[in-house]
This record gives C-alpha cells, structure tokens and sequence, in this order.
C-alpha cells in the first residue's frame, strides 16, 4: 500500500510539475539599506520549474519590470548586484534576494511559476521601529557618555582631596 501511494505521489509530481509551496500573498515591510527574501518554491525542491518569472509592479502601478531573464540596460542598472536567485544550488526554490533596498524597490513582486502565481508587496520606507531602534542606542550612548563624565570627575574629586589631606598633613608636621 506505502509502495502504491509512493508511486502514486511520484508520477503525480511529475506529470503536474512545481506546485507553488506558499500560495498566500504577503506584505513585507523593510527599511532602505535592508535586505529581504522574496519567497517562491516549489514544495519538492527537486523539481525544476519550466520557466520562473519574477516581475515587479512599482508603487505608482505604472511600470512592470521583469526582475529574471533578459534584462533590458535599465533594470540591470538599477538591480545591478542587488538581486540573488537560488534555483542554481536548489532546482525549485525560486525565492529572490534583493539586497540594500532603496524606497524605489516599493511595489508588488510576482512569481509566475507553472503552477501559479504568488504576490509579494514589499513596502519600503523608514518604518517606527528603525527609529525606536535609533532613538535607543542614542539613549545608550548618551547614558554611557554620562557615566563616563561621573566617574572622570569621582576620580578627580578622590585624587584632589588625598592631594588636599596629604598638603595638610605636611603643614600639620612643620615642612
């Protein structure tokens, strides 16, 4: 029966191809300068895809730019060492990894695969927690700068009054 459901799964995967691993749409939401994995697989591995496209769709809906394949000398300007695909060591992982994000990089991302398509909307701008994240390590250096200054001036009080005690212990003895 295990052999029969093996064979059975085997010659589906076959005959249907790569099957869309996430079909859900998403939205990511990243700060320029970030990183971020488009995610796009097939649920074996193993199987390669007939053709992957990703495609992007801008934030002002006017331009649909394809991110795989021939690249037209804008787009490759644009995405030039940004962009990292993984279908070469994983046959049907089709993710995309953009790199150094900039504000531009906002839009819907498509992967088409055989099987169907998934959107990511990728949202990129300076979100609440990159400025909480600031606003706390200015807190820290701030607070260490200060306790910095404290110690500096125990330090000079500590050295100045053993310097007071021992001149008046000198004048006490007659020297």
């Amino acid at each position: 029966m295990k052999l029969c459901l093996c064979l059975l799964y085997t010659v589906l995967q076959v005959t249907v191809g790569c099957i869309i691993s996430e079909p859900e749409d998403e939205i990511i939401t990243r700060s320029p300068g970030e990183s971020v994995l488009l995610s796009c697989s097939c649920t074996d591995l193993q199987i390669k895809p007939d053709e992957i496209q990703w495609s992007v769709v801008t934030s002002d809906e006017t331009e649909y730019r394809e991110l795989t394949g021939d690249l037209n000398p804008e787009e490759m300007k644009r995405f030039s060492g940004r962009v990292q695909t993984f279908s070469d060591s994983s046959p049907g992982n089709a993710s995309l990894l953009l790199s150094n994000l900039t504000e531009e990089d906002h839009g819907e991302y498509m992967c088409e695969i055989e099987s169907g398509t998934r959107t990511i909307t990728l949202i990129v701008s300076y979100s609440e927690h990159s400025n909480t994240t600031e606003l706390f390590r200015m807190h820290l250096f701030i607070r260490l700068a200060l306790s910095a200054l404290f110690v500096m001036v125990g330090a000079t009080a500590v050295i100045c009054s053993s310097c007071r005690a021992k001149k008046n212990g000198q004048k006490a003895r007659g020297y």
